[in-house]
This record gives structure tokens, sequence and C-alpha cells, in this order.
């Protein structure tokens, strides 16, 4: 597979496109009403893949999962199509979130991982600083 020209050097282009497309299909099956009551999904962090499942919650989520918590982003299903620079860039601010000591607790959910508002803005701040890193 031949990767598309882009403005900038993405982290793990294949992970992001697995799960730009796991976001996809989340969002082809659900009805707009569902999505804006919060619906979330398992993202393997491994190789950015989805398990295929729903969820009502987060908490829910992280007890589909037993014991493997730390394996796994538990992005909120977006309103609008996420490109694989946002699931690249989201990719990578939870592995290193969870390779700096992050683990995710179902019973506090005060200390999820707080995402930017806009996540566009977060992909500048990320890919502008990854540029100055390599």
């Amino acid at each position: 597979m031949v990767n598309p020209p882009r403005n900038h050097q993405l982290h793990d282009y294949d992970s992001a496109c697995r799960m730009r497309d796991a976001i996809a299909l989340h969002r082809s099956v659900l009805s707009n009403s569902e999505i804006l009551a919060k619906r979330y999904c398992l993202i393997r962090l491994s190789d950015g893949s989805g398990t295929g499942d729903i969820f009502e919650n987060r908490q829910q989520a992280f007890r589909h999962v037993p014991g493997l918590e730390s394996l796994y982003a538990y992005p909120q299903i977006p309103l609008e199509r996420w490109s694989e620079s946002v699931c690249d860039a989201l990719l990578f601010y939870v592995r290193q979130a969870y390779e700096n000591g992050y683990r995710p607790d179902p019973d506090t959910p005060e200390l999820a991982l707080i995402l930017p508002s806009r996540v566009d803005d977060y992909v500048d701040d990320i890919t502008g600083a990854s540029r100055q890193a390599w």
C-alpha cells in the first residue's frame, strides 16, 4: 500500500487509518441522536483497530476488557468525521500518556484523559511539536 502525500509525517499512518475506519463504521450505524447521547467505543492502542462494540458510557467500556484497560483507548464517537491526522494525534496522545504512567480507572471517571475541545487545535499543536522533535 502506498501512503498518500501529506503535509506532515504521521506517527503511525496505518493505525490512524484503522482507527478512522473503526470510528466511521460506528458513525454509520448510529443515528445522530445516539451519537449525541455520548456513545463510546474501544480502540486497540497496538494497531488502531476497533473491537466493533458500542457502549453507552465509558465505565461499560472499561468493564468490557477487565484487566486490559491500558491496552485500549476509549473515545466518544464523534458527530463529525475524523481524518487520519486527528486519529494519529489522538493515538499518539493516549499512547504517550500510558507510556508515562497513566492508567484508566473505571471507578474514578474524573481521572479520565482530557482531550481538547477542538481536536484540530490539538493536531496542530502535536504535529508542530513532532516536526520539531524529528
